[in-house]
């Protein structure tokens, strides 16, 4: 499986930069990159003092067809991490890593607005409760984007985004052992985004 894995991101990686070099010259013109991310972190002062931290991040890279075109298409690559701490000091851990193919459309003055979607061929997660052993999920996932950044210098724009994400899990890995399960995460979660156009 892990080698199953490997080989995928592998073609992944070698398929989106191919698109650079299919691509016509003229189209690789326009050519937009972004990073968005947030730090959440939620405790109480209690006996217990149940605790929540959340960290996520994603990286995309879109290339438009057509020069002057406000549709991109692309690749995205999303991490997320969760640790939640209840009242009963039982802690749950969560981490996740999807990737897959994108599009994007810009529209409003100066592009300075955008909605994305993009559809996670891969997203494997390791999800622990307590003092049980981890598990690895593996499945796909869809994720949505609104987005808001103006212009901050001639290429670059910064600004903030509303993400949606849902992940579908259809095996889980635990030791040596590989069951087929039905396990969903779904989140919606402000980002602040970084984009970088040339």
């Amino acid at each position: 499986m892990v080698h199953f894995v490997q080989r995928t991101q592998f073609v992944f990686l070698i398929a989106a930069m191919a698109l650079l070099v299919i691509l016509p010259v003229g189209a690789r013109a326009d050519i937009s990159t972004g990073i968005d991310g947030i730090y959440f972190t939620d405790s109480l002062t209690t006996t217990n003092s149940p605790k929540d931290t959340k960290i996520y991040y994603d990286f995309s890279f879109y290339l438009s067809l057509y020069n002057k075109s406000n549709v991109f298409f692309g690749a995205t690559y999303i991490g997320y991490s969760s640790t939640d701490t209840d009242s009963s000091a039982v802690t749950t851990t969560w981490s996740a890593q999807d990737y897959g193919f994108s599009a994007k459309y810009y529209f409003g003055r100066q592009k300075a607005f955008s909605v994305a979607a993009s559809y996670l061929i891969s997203s494997t997660a390791n999800y622990k409760l307590g003092t049980n052993t981890a598990e690895i999920w593996n499945g796909t996932g869809l994720q949505g984007k609104a987005s808001y950044y103006p212009q901050i210098g001639e290429n670059l724009s910064a600004g903030i985004s509303l993400v949606y994400y849902n992940g579908t899990y259809t095996t889980s890995r635990s030791g040596a052992t590989v069951t087929n399960v039905s396990k969903a995460r779904t989140y919606i979660i402000p980002t602040i985004s970084l984009v970088y156009n040339f």
